[in-house]
């Protein structure tokens, strides 16, 4: 039997709305699993008769915990078809053009939750960069603080500075590192940030079940 899996890092109501979407397009049986339960949802694919395996991952980029996924999910299943993390997904920079409505005059600060391996952002952030007037690339716990950040880029292109957070869900990163981060920024320094995770907006949604289709 062939099946979907739907892959996540950890559980969140937003990734159970997004789970109850792609339930109604797709047709094949459909599991879903964070990272710590992948072990006993594997065993109960295969105990269920599974034995084609499609697996989309809602994880920005090929790192270390969707790797050590891909190898489990492997090692169970001989018939594995693996699909894109989702900046490499196609028209993923126009996604988020549309979904923190940046302007060609805008500049942007990526702030990712960042990996040993940062080309997949950079790459995103070079696409982003051909569609506003600059931006910058800042992992979360990077030692530079967003405040220099956003004035460094400011002394270079003087336009309004719009904060692009790549997070899927509103937890606690954006709940709890990102407002203190915000703290220190001068009131009077000219940006805009939305606290939302990308499963928040409709839009994203839509964009990624396309992606099963």
């Amino acid at each position: 039997m062939k099946a979907t899996l739907f892959l996540y890092y950890h559980a969140h109501p937003m990734i159970d709305t997004l789970y109850d979407e792609l339930s109604t397009v797709i047709s094949t049986p459909l599991y879903k699993s964070d990272f710590k339960q992948l072990p006993q949802v594997l065993a109960l694919m295969k105990s269920e008769q599974v034995s084609e395996l499609d697996v989309h991952p809602l994880f920005f980029t090929d790192g270390i915990t969707l790797s050590q996924a891909r190898k489990l999910i492997d090692e169970s299943f001989v018939h594995v078809h693996h699909c894109a993390s989702v900046t490499s997904l196609p028209h993923f920079s126009d996604l988020l053009i549309q979904c923190f409505k940046v302007q060609t005059n805008d500049t942007i600060v990526v702030l990712a939750h960042g990996t040993r391996d940062m080309s997949a952002y950079e790459q995103l952030l070079e696409e982003l960069k051909t569609k506003c007037a600059d931006g910058c690339l800042m992992a979360l716990h990077n030692q530079a603080s967003l405040e220099n950040t956003i004035k460094h880029l400011k002394e270079k292109t003087p336009q309004h500075v719009i904060i692009i957070p790549l997070f899927f869900t509103y937890g606690h990163h954006m709940k709890k590192d990102i407002p203190k981060m915000l703290a220190q920024i001068d009131p009077l320094c000219d940006y805009q940030y939305q606290p939302k995770g990308l499963c928040d907006y409709e839009i994203f949604r839509r964009y990624y079940l396309k992606s099963f289709c």
